[in-house]
């Protein structure tokens, strides 16, 4: 990867000129850099004394494009104006808000809920109330909230998840700031989407995991798919974990905070004598750059990202892909929807039985009527 230290340097600042929105390129006096720079449509301003293009996504992207392998680009002031921008473009909301939102986040915390979710919860009531800086709590209505819907969830096209996720934190801050005698009625909830999870097929599956040459991803993407994971309890594993007199793993403190134990399959048993020949570990099993630290969850997506373009296979594969299979071809294979269940961490059966929506097994016996006709 290009770094300051490895290449020649090409600072990219926020240009004002001539009655419009540029980006300036500042570098010292070089050949081959004004070479590029013309070649990525930029022009020299003697005023300015540097050279500059329109400001605009595609010549940002022409720029890294260009330069690439030659120039480091430096956009840290683009990046300050960002965010900068950002914060005057969303209020600040009222002292006593902050202060409701801080207590908010000590109860969350007290009942054990996670950073992630303490942050979404905060981050949630934070944007509504940005946009209401004024308003009393306690004299919100259903009109405010559909508003808010309309101007912020629907235009900016967020998702149902994010919706619920936010009647959620909106309703306990309204119970905790008001107290329980508060009416949250009128935060009605989206209609439910039914949407079905992403499956592979074993073959697909088996040919994604062998397109993995390196034996520590190999073992991560075998783990997530024979032990049916969740990416963060790939990550989160200690040797510790692993039973291997009873074939089984230990997952501690998953979602929910629960506990399970799932079966330890035996064709991965080798992967992780051979990958604890090839790798010290200090805290967690795979670990990232620094010793003791967790491998990055974005790193894990990158990984099957790869494999599967490897593989030939043409779908937006993600992680949790590999779980979603998991239940599905247990599922096909005759075990129980209870037992999976278990395996799985899910609270409720309901939760599991959305797999018998995207089961083949029984399906692939029903035969259309298209197949009496001869075409």
């Amino acid at each position: 990867m290009d770094t300051p230290q490895s290449r020649r340097t090409v600072i990219v600042k926020p240009l004002t000129h001539r009655g419009g929105e540029h980006f300036g390129l500042f570098f010292s006096y070089d050949q081959e850099l004004i070479g590029l720079a013309k070649r990525a449509g930029c022009v020299f301003s003697w005023k300015k004394t540097c050279w500059y293009v329109p400001r605009t996504k595609e010549n940002l992207h022409k720029l890294f494009s260009v330069f690439k392998g030659s120039a480091w680009l430096d956009i840290t002031a683009l990046r300050e104006e960002d965010a900068k921008a950002k914060k005057a473009a969303a209020p600040e909301i009222a002292p006593e808000r902050k202060a409701e939102l801080a207590k908010m986040a000590d109860w969350m915390r007290h009942k054990h809920y996670s950073e992630g979710t303490i942050k979404v919860y905060s981050d949630s009531v934070r944007v509504f109330f940005q946009r209401y800086p004024d308003k009393d709590p306690r004299m919100l209505t259903g009109d405010d909230f559909v508003v808010f819907s309309k101007e912020y969830i629907i235009a900016k096209k967020l998702s149902f998840a994010y919706q619920n996720q936010f009647v959620n934190a909106l309703k306990l801050y309204l119970q905790l700031t008001c107290g329980v005698s508060v009416n949250t009625g009128f935060l009605e909830r989206p209609r439910r989407e039914n949407k079905l999870p992403n499956v592979l097929s074993k073959q697909e599956v088996q040919l994604i995991i062998q397109n993995t040459a390196n034996i520590k991803h190999k073992l991560m993407l075998s783990l997530a798919y024979g032990c049916g994971l969740r990416a963060g309890e790939v990550l989160a594993l200690r040797l510790t974990d692993f039973d291997r007199g009873r074939r089984c793993l230990h997952i501690h403190l998953a979602k929910g905070f629960k506990d399970r134990v799932v079966p330890l399959p035996g064709v991965v048993e080798p992967l992780l004598d051979e990958y604890l020949a090839a790798y010290p570990h200090n805290t967690y099993l795979f670990e990232g750059e620094r010793p003791g630290s967790r491998y990055s969850e974005r790193s894990l997506q990158q990984i099957i990202k790869k494999s599967v373009h490897l593989s030939g296979i043409k779908k937006p594969v993600t992680m949790h892909w590999l779980r979603h299979s998991f239940a599905t071809h247990l599922l096909e294979s005759g075990v129980d929807t209870r037992y999976i269940q278990v395996l799985l961490g899910h609270k409720n059966i309901k939760t599991t039985e959305i797999y018998t929506h995207v089961s083949t097994h029984q399906i692939n016996k029903i035969t259309s009527p298209i197949d009496t006709f001869t075409l």
